[in-house]
């Protein structure tokens, strides 16, 4: 895969992405890390798919900033960043 604009990355390896599903999660895909404002590392929830992690969208996850599936009984989704 390439890199915006048709580049491959410099160091060969695949690019993150992050897809936004409307009234859902970010769904990040790659090597990422997460903290939080004190500069601590949050260990996201397993993921069903290896390399992915699920940052909340909706607001109403008790687990943020990953997804808890919350925005699937919150309501109507909101719209788009």
């Amino acid at each position: 895969m390439s890199a915006p604009g048709g580049e491959t990355p410099p160091d060969g390896r695949e690019p993150i992405t992050i897809r936004w599903k409307p009234g859902g999660p970010y769904v990040v895909q790659g090597p990422v890390v997460v903290r939080d404002p004190e500069g601590r590392e949050l260990t996201p929830p397993p993921a069903k798919v290896p390399g992915q992690v699920k940052l909340c969208g909706c607001g109403h996850s008790n687990t943020k900033p990953f997804c808890d599936g919350s925005h699937k009984t919150c309501r109507p989704p909101a719209a788009g960043p």
